[in-house]
């Protein structure tokens, strides 16, 4: 311990760094976590090389970090180049454990503060003293549970891994093997260029894109330039499933099949159908001002106008459908909004009732057409949420007065309502498809509910608390690969930063694993070689009473190394039935 000057004053600081570190020459690798890091490492070797020169070989081992919770109030510049959750090699570290004994010190706070400096230092070092007393005093206690502190620490990182490991293949399995692979080139040591962090855990915009190489090349038959989007083999999209139907459908109409414009019929369907939902939602929020019900009665007008288009297109294609539209429509007893009207797709029935109307193969059509389009709203969703949390970054940078934080929240509200909209149609659409036989378990389209409409802000620094917090479910099933070009770029850079910060938390669990496996071995070490230091005493004293304490005390370390040894076997174990996984 030393007294600091003026704030934080870095001779004494390097006089305990000095003193801490001084037997430290056979230590291959050294991680320092300190407050103001940032700034203190600067010169800290040129300091140590007129003060302290023969430790230069130990200072060029450092590895320095600022802790977990002091990072968050440093700059945006800090939380990129000295965060422990971004830094190799540093496990799951917080390096906020020197904190600990303050609760202990700040007792006697009252008194030092009034005392001079050599009462104070006496007061202090008694506080440390008893504090390092009443550990060792209840040693014997403490040393029987370290074994399990390890083994319970050493399971939970384990389950951590599990967790990350699939959220990770996931994640990384969307984004496509090409991609995946471009960016495990990339190197992620972050730099400051222009007085500015690049980081691969940071989003960067236009500045990177304009050091692409924009000349177009040929790759395996195929162009590849800037100007071209590149996709992956993907999950099914609406247009992917269009085009194979209708594929299938040329070869019936060769055939001499029926099914003919089966397909056309029913994406048309699904598309008045979703005009349905955009004015019932509407309705639901619109105001009585005279330009709403303007607005209402204009979409109102042109979905009937749709529905008539297309109604007799689908009487045609299925004629058994027209004494159901008979009852159930051109005969009600009440006006039918157009928003209300049945559309008689092979999903409002039930399968013996699809059989009856001759809807076997129309379902099947419109099943393809629905998987399709629920992959696109939840593409929908995730651009969405990406774009909100960009504009809740950039209010929070950029926005100051009232006026202006009053206006910036209706853009912020109108960024939730594009988040909520493509989340109902998704809902909708999944409901149309449980009908049409999709398992309600299944483990792709699930059920999308509010309280999952969210992610990780990608375009902030990571937050306390990131490395426990799971996106949801939709982050891991992958692109439908239709959207602009802008968008795509956009996207895909929020999608980098965030595969490489589920990559880091990933790799920041393996390592902890690394780390609990060699602190077993180190612990065992250590018992075995206090025991044979206590047997080595017992051997040089004449005195009875130190010779029964001595054997005493060598006993005690061989229990707790012989229960140290039992607990890693059983970590061992685990371990390997985690390694089958």
């Amino acid at each position: 311990m030393a007294d600091l000057k003026r704030g934080e004053a870095f001779k004494n600081t390097d006089y305990v760094l000095a003193s801490t570190l001084a037997d430290a020459h056979d230590q291959r690798w050294i991680m320092v976590t300190y407050d103001i890091w940032c700034s203190y490492h600067k010169n800290l070797k040129q300091r140590f090389c007129q003060w302290f020169p023969g430790m230069l070989d130990i200072i060029d081992k450092i590895r320095g970090a600022v802790p977990k919770v002091h990072i968050k109030n440093h700059r945006l510049l800090c939380q990129y180049l000295w965060a422990l959750n971004f830094l190799r090699y540093s496990g799951e570290t917080s390096g906020e454990l020197i904190e600990a004994s303050h609760s202990e010190q700040n007792g006697a706070a009252a008194s030092t503060k009034e005392q001079n400096p050599g009462h104070r230092h006496d007061s202090i070092d008694g506080v440390v003293n008893y504090w390092n007393w009443t550990k060792f005093r209840t040693m014997r206690k403490l040393t029987l549970v370290i074994a399990r502190l390890l083994y319970r620490s050493f399971m939970r990182c384990l389950d951590t891994l599990k967790t990350r490991e699939k959220q990770f293949a996931g994640y990384a399995s969307r984004m496509g093997p090409a991609l995946v692979k471009e960016w495990e080139a990339m190197d992620d040591t972050p730099r400051i260029i222009d007085n500015d962090v690049r980081s691969v855990h940071r989003p960067t915009f236009e500045k990177e894109w304009e050091a692409m190489d924009d000349t177009p090349r040929i790759i395996d038959n195929d162009v590849r330039s800037v100007h071209r989007p590149t996709f992956e083999k993907g999950p099914p999209t609406l247009a992917k499933a269009y085009e194979k139907l209708r594929g299938e459908e040329t070869a019936f109409r060769k055939a001499g099949l029926e099914g003919t414009g089966m397909t056309e019929n029913i994406r048309k369907a699904l598309d008045i159908e979703y005009m349905q939902l955009d004015i019932k939602r509407f309705i639901k929020t619109r105001s009585n001002s005279g330009a709403d019900k303007d607005m209402l009665s204009a979409a109102r007008q042109r979905l009937k106008d749709q529905i008539d288009e297309w109604r007799p297109q689908q009487i045609l294609l299925f004629p058994k459908l027209y004494d159901e539209f008979h009852s159930r429509i051109s005969e009600s007893l009440y006006d039918i909004d157009p928003e209300d009207e049945p559309l008689l797709l092979p999903s409002s029935f039930s399968e013996p009732h699809r059989m009856r109307l001759g809807l076997e193969l129309a379902g099947k059509v419109e099943k393809e057409l629905r998987e399709g389009r629920a992959h696109d709203r939840l593409e929908e969703v995730r651009t969405s949420i990406q774009t909100y949390n960009h504009h809740i970054a950039l209010k929070a940078k950029e926005v100051r007065s009232q006026r202006h934080i009053t206006r910036s929240q209706a853009i912020i509200n109108s960024l939730r309502d594009d988040i909520r909209r493509p989340a109902h149609h998704y809902n909708k659409t999944r409901e149309a498809l449980l009908n049409l036989g999709l398992p309600v378990q299944d483990p792709v389209l699930q059920e999308l509910k509010d309280t999952e409409l969210w992610a990780k802000n990608t375009a902030l620094p990571k937050k306390l608390g990131d490395s426990r917090v799971q996106d949801p479910w939709f982050w891991h099933i992958g692109y439908s690969g239709e959207t602009s070009a802008e968008k795509i770029q956009f996207q895909r850079e929020m999608d980098r930063v965030k595969y490489f910060r589920e990559r880091a938390l990933r790799d920041r669990a393996r390592e902890e694993r690394e780390i609990l496996e060699e602190e077993f071995k180190r612990t065992i070490r250590s018992y075995e070689v206090l025991q044979a230091a206590w047997l080595g005493q017992a051997e040089n004293v004449q005195s009875l009473g130190s010779r029964a304490y001595a054997h005493k005390q060598a006993a005690m370390l061989g229990r707790l190394g012989k229960n140290c040894r039992k607990q890693h076997t059983k970590v061992i174990e685990k371990a390997e039935e985690y390694d089958k996984w």
